[in-house]
């Protein structure tokens, strides 16, 4: 039986040492910041910018949308 190395979070190996960073955070808060704004506008398009073309949804009450265009239009 081979021994697995443990993770303390998703993708994250405890041997890893992952450093704060101030600007990182910053810049995640404002696309968050975006995303709440647009969605509180009924700005589908702005609300699905930060995804990629190939986004794969679901929301929260289970439906699947696959693509940033499907994500605008149901978000508008």
């Amino acid at each position: 039986m081979s021994q697995q190395t443990p993770i303390d979070s998703i993708g994250s190996n405890r041997d890893q040492t992952q450093t704060p960073n101030d600007a990182d955070e910053k810049s995640i808060r404002a696309i968050l910041h975006r995303m709440i704004e647009a969605w509180n506008a009924g700005d589908g398009t702005a609300f699905a910018a930060p995804f990629t073309d190939e986004v794969n949804f679901v929301v929260w009450e289970g439906t699947h949308l696959e693509g940033r265009q499907e994500l605008a239009v149901f978000t508008q």
